[in-house]
């Protein structure tokens, strides 16, 4: 800065006004150029890596070695570049990604990631904000595709995640899917536009409320093959989103394809099981309630294949597909949603005299026993046909005129369900080829195969004063039991019902055809040691 004052020397010497004028204004110009340079409000470009670790420059193309750490005091901004990282990103404060290229460089699964602390902030976004638009988002990814990468948003952070690609994310699913693919624990969390692939479980949602995962495609997620040892451990779940522990959160509008559960692992150890085959699903719910799930494309879903037994053991049985899949979950809104392309997973492969392990089948939604009360909108659909499944509606309701007639298993209770519902009227439906869930393959010596699930044409539980008419129903198989062990007894082969009423009363059925109805059959091991599986059906 330039100073002007008066100075004496044996008599006044005065400086004329107009340079006194030139060198305030000079002098002022100077203050302002060092305030926009030096301005702590600006979105600084460059950033420090932890202590000790190289600086990232002004390239548009950086390589980074070591952990890259946010401060909790610091906000920082990148755009337009790529950064390969040979370390963790680490963030305690503000950090904003907008048209990064951001690669991993791990030498094993798991080795590096990303961790957004309590208190931080990440931001990943495109350059324009329209999700129609492509090439402008951020793209996270890893170097070697062998190598995954870990993602974990903590309780007490923030996340947002707009219109950008993450893949290679997850490698197994952890102790609370951590490890799965991108792990939310951060309540209120956005994920919308997004383009995720090759995980176990694209997105898990855990303990969170309020979150949204929107306009998103999800795919290739596979869950983590089991452990081939002296008994093949099962396989794990697949799954576009997972949700566990969650309360309130949106899936809406995404697309989810090519989910495959985990291989079950092979068993090594004499007369012991293979592994079974993971499940398949295009959303899994696991202890999760009142969260909304509209909208949704579901297609080419499969349960895995179980694991090959060990000398004279049984195969594991094989996975069971499902578009979305219900556990000790309540009160969740499905509507909406297009399922397609939904299989089960093939029995591993008994040995030598072992028999093979039963294989499985796909289910649009598939509800476990603990999830009955979750409301699920007739408009849902697999391969066409309406999925239609009614819990505790008691105002007066007519289904009529359904052809559900495709070769595939719109719930693994039936293709018409009541539970809990009465004043309804069914008729003028026809309902064919639906099948059972099988058994579970008995895992060592002596253990009894697991039943097979229960079919039913129209399925009434703890339903009354219903009026059951004119139906036709074709072809309705009750689950295979499952493939004993050694020495054990085959699982029971399950029932089956053109129309079955489970503590249902005074309703009225008429008219109804009713053809081709047929139990499961049980699987043994067998005395004569040759592969045997019953043909039998009651």
């Amino acid at each position: 800065m330039i100073i002007i004052s008066p100075i004496n020397i044996n008599g006044d010497i005065h400086v004329p006004m107009k340079e006194q004028i030139f060198s305030v204004v000079f002098s002022i110009l100077l203050l302002l150029s060092a305030c926009i340079i030096f301005s702590p409000t600006q979105f600084l470009p460059v950033a420090k890596a932890e202590v000790g670790g190289p600086v990232l420059g002004e390239d548009s193309h950086e390589n980074l070695t070591g952990d890259w750490k946010i401060n909790a005091s610091d906000t920082r901004y990148y755009g337009n570049r790529t950064i390969n990282l040979t370390g963790n990103l680490t963030v305690y404060g503000n950090l904003t990604l907008q048209n990064v290229t951001l690669r991993f460089n791990s030498t094993y699964d798991g080795h590096h990631g990303i961790y957004v602390k309590s208190g931080g902030s990440l931001v990943i976004r495109d350059n324009d904000g329209d999700r129609n638009t492509t090439g402008d988002g951020c793209n996270i990814t890893a170097v070697n595709a062998s190598n995954a990468f870990v993602f974990q948003v903590k309780n007490g952070s923030s996340f947002r995640m707009n219109n950008s690609e993450l893949h290679y994310c997850g490698y197994e699913f952890g102790e609370h899917g951590e490890t799965a693919g991108l792990w939310i624990n951060a309540n209120n969390t956005v994920i919308e536009g997004n383009n995720i692939t090759n995980s176990v479980n694209g997105v898990v949602l855990y303990q969170v409320n309020n979150c949204s995962v929107k306009w998103s495609l999800l795919s290739e997620c596979k869950g983590k093959n089991g452990v081939s040892w002296t008994q093949g451990l099962p396989g794990e779940v697949g799954s576009g989103v997972y949700l566990l522990e969650v309360e309130n959160c949106t899936m809406m509008e995404n697309c989810v394809k090519n989910v495959e559960g985990g291989y079950g692992g092979w068993s090594f150890g004499g007369r012991l099981s293979g592994g079974a085959g993971g499940v398949g699903a295009g959303i899994y719910l696991q202890a999760s309630k009142n969260n909304n799930i509209t909208s949704n494309n579901v297609d080419s879903v499969i349960g895995a294949p179980g694991g090959r037994a060990g000398q004279n053991g049984p195969g594991g049985e094989g996975g069971i597909g499902a578009g979305i899949y219900l556990r000790a979950s309540a009160n969740n809104n499905i509507k909406f949603t297009n399922i397609s392309n939904v299989m089960g997973g093939k029995g591993g492969n008994g040995k030598h005299a072992g028999p093979d392990g039963a294989d499985n089948l796909g289910y649009g939604i598939y509800i476990n026993e603990d999830s009955l009360d979750n409301q699920i909108d007739p408009l849902n659909t697999l391969n066409g046909d309406n999925i239609l499944y009614y819990y505790g509606i008691n105002t007066p309701t007519t289904i009529e005129n359904y052809n559900l007639s495709n070769k595939s298993n719109p719930t693994n209770y039936g293709e018409i369900v009541l539970i809990r519902c009465s004043n309804f009227t069914v008729r003028n439906n026809t309902m064919a080829n639906f099948i059972g869930v099988s058994g579970a393959t008995g895992e060592s010596i002596w253990v009894t195969g697991g039943a097979g699930g229960f079919a039913g044409g129209i399925y009434l539980e703890s339903s009354n004063s219903n009026a059951l008419t004119s139906n036709i129903i074709d072809s309705i198989t009750g689950g295979e039991g499952g493939t004993a062990a050694w020495s054990g007894s085959g699982g029971a082969g399950r029932s089956a019902g053109g129309i079955s009423l489970i503590n249902s009363k005074a309703n009225n059925i008429s008219l109804n055809i009713v053809r081709n109805v047929d139990g499961g059959g049980t699987n043994k091991f067998p005395s004569d040691l040759a592969v045997f599986k019953s043909p039998c059906r009651w």
